[in-house]
């Protein structure tokens, strides 16, 4: 029986415009910012504060979006890994906050276990929306 991966070398931004974007490495352009964040779950308890680097997602997803009142009261973005796992979330928590926090994406790189990319909720206490290994982001309302 074959072995299936758990890592991805890229993932698809679907759900915006015509057709889905094929994203094999982050834009040169899109500036990475440091985040303190407090993590916690997986089985593992506090994993104490950490500093995390990451683009903002709003900043990637922004050239291609464009806000509108359907969007910010709609707009729900489904992000999956490779492995099935996914999660929700609105528009508005990620292109539409005014705490400092953000939705990151992470590069982790083309030879990293658990996939190159990764997005992490700074805002989150809980690991519950970390997702490792994206395979997608697909706006599926708010259209």
């Amino acid at each position: 029986m074959g072995r299936f991966s758990l890592s991805a070398p890229s993932f698809t931004i679907a759900g915006i415009g015509n057709s889905p974007v094929l994203v094999s490495e982050l834009p040169s352009g899109l500036k990475n910012h440091e985040f303190q964040h407090v993590f916690y779950g997986r089985g593992m308890g506090i994993h104490g504060i950490t500093l995390t680097e990451g683009a903002n997602l709003k900043d990637l997803l922004s050239e291609r979006l464009k806000p509108s009142q359907g969007l910010i009261r709609d707009g729900l973005f489904v992000i999956a890994g490779v492995d099935g796992y996914r999660c929700a979330v609105t528009y508005s928590e990620i292109m539409n906050r005014k705490d400092n926090a953000a939705v990151i994406i992470q590069d982790r790189g083309v030879d990293k276990s658990g996939g190159r990319f990764s997005c992490l909720f700074t805002a989150d206490f809980f690991s519950d929306r970390a997702i490792k290994s994206i395979s997608e982001i697909r706006l599926v309302q708010g259209n």
